[in-house]
């Protein structure tokens, strides 16, 4: 099972060679990285840690898509720039989607700070999965490639793509947390 991790990005010259990093550890294939227009360092630091980078116009839900078209895996891993994978995150994907009737999901967050407030959108957040079948982006959504098509990948829209796509999404399956 290949999995194809996507990292849309504008301007992550900050944070996205540990994004890219953070996919080859947890797993992935292959990474690529679809640039909305930077005019920092993103692209060469991408191209540095061994992604493919795609340009595209800017728009989170563009450029997944465009990732999307790319992509080579069966699977696929939907990544913000400032969001990184246990190193076993790709290993837990394919134990879970060796179940046929699983067709996707999302990761438990854990938000990198130490105040008290942050354990509570945590909890909030899996909540929401478990009891909503909610998974936003920033909890790195994946699915099978195949289902992704069917869905009709993100609708064009310019904020919260994340939680159009798992509606559609959770009327075909219950996203695994």
């Amino acid at each position: 099972m290949q999995i194809s991790a996507i990292i849309p990005a504008v301007n992550e010259a900050g944070g996205i060679e540990r994004a890219v990093q953070g996919a080859w550890e947890a797993g992935a294939d292959e990474v690529l990285v679809v640039d909305g227009g930077s005019s920092d360092a993103t692209v060469e630091l991408a191209l540095r840690s061994r992604a493919q980078v795609l340009s595209s116009a800017r728009g989170r839900a563009i450029q997944q898509n465009l990732g999307a078209q790319h992509a080579t895996g069966d699977v696929l891993l939907f990544l913000h720039a400032d969001n990184w994978l246990d190193p076993d995150g790709g290993q837990q994907i394919r134990e879970m989607l060796v179940d046929q009737s699983i067709l996707g999901g999302g990761f438990c967050q854990a938000i990198d700070a130490p105040q008290y407030w942050y354990r509570w959108i945590e909890g909030g957040n899996a909540w929401r999965v478990r009891l909503r079948g909610l998974v936003y982006g920033d909890q790195a959504i994946f699915m099978r490639t195949e289902v992704f098509q069917k869905l009709g990948g993100f609708p064009q829209v310019k904020l919260m793509e994340d939680l159009l796509l798992m509606r559609k999404f959770r009327r075909l399956a219950k996203p695994i947390l």
